[in-house]
């Protein structure tokens, strides 16, 4: 439970932060 738990946090957390990077690299670009 705890490693499924574990996964599924991680996941969303590199998804938020892929698309935060993504969000940055596209307004840095628009600049």
């Amino acid at each position: 439970m705890d490693c499924i738990y574990i996964a599924l946090l991680s996941k969303a957390l590199y998804i938020r932060l892929s698309f935060a990077r993504g969000h940055f690299e596209k307004a840095q670009g628009g600049v």
